[in-house]
């Protein structure tokens, strides 16, 4: 039976005989790279000096402006043909029961409301959509917020409502995306939204 010290001193031995210096082989070089950040910070200084920073600055200033100036136009609409009349239900299902402050059920879950029932929501503001590149539409949508004294809001679904504004000192609003020309389902323009009784009514003028 081989003892253990004894095994253990024979692999040592023969360990030994096999390690050896080989040498330096080649040139060897510490790693050294530039961190991610570092590269971005040279990059942007590179682009500062070179004035590349300012360029794309200046271009989404005039990209912002140019959209500002002239809104993308409203799709789908058309100039009015045929004149109509038709009402908007803007009624809204109550998903729960409405209490007063005393705790009586006021409505109950799924009543069917108008809103405009109540007097105290009772409006005579009047929403003119237009497209403010036509003339007479412009023309037409002027004389109708005169006459009803600055009740009626004029909203371009075309056009440039800042240059508008500054011509003649009125303001113009737009319908960015169509949201409001969707929810009240108009097709025609120059088209007219306004109260009548408990009802909300869409007109598509003909001029």
């Amino acid at each position: 039976m081989v003892k253990p010290i004894f095994l253990i001193l024979t692999l040592v031995t023969a360990f030994k005989g096999y390690a050896r210096d080989c040498g330096i082989q080649s040139t060897t070089y510490h790693i050294k790279e530039k961190s991610a950040l570092e590269q971005i910070q040279q990059r942007l200084a590179n682009m500062q000096a070179s004035g590349e920073i300012d360029m794309h600055q200046q271009q989404l200033k005039s990209q912002a402006l140019n959209t500002i100036e002239k809104p993308k136009p409203v799709s789908g609409l058309i100039k009015t043909k045929q004149a109509r009349i038709f009402e908007k239900d803007i009624s809204v299902s109550m998903p729960e029961d409405i209490r007063d402050h005393n705790g009586k059920i006021i409505h109950k879950a799924g009543t069917q409301v108008n809103p405009l029932s109540d007097r105290l929501l009772a409006t005579k503001k009047v929403l003119i959509f237009l497209d403010g590149d036509d003339n007479g539409q412009v023309e037409w949508a002027l004389k109708e917020h005169q006459k009803r004294r600055g009740l009626a809001k004029l909203v371009l679904v075309n056009g440039k409502p800042l240059e508008l504004m500054r011509t003649f000192d009125t303001p113009f609003y737009f319908d960015q995306t169509g949201r409001l020309t969707k929810y009240f389902g108009f097709q025609q323009i120059p088209a007219m939204v306004y109260q009548k009784g408990d009802k909300l009514m869409v007109a598509e003028v003909k001029l």
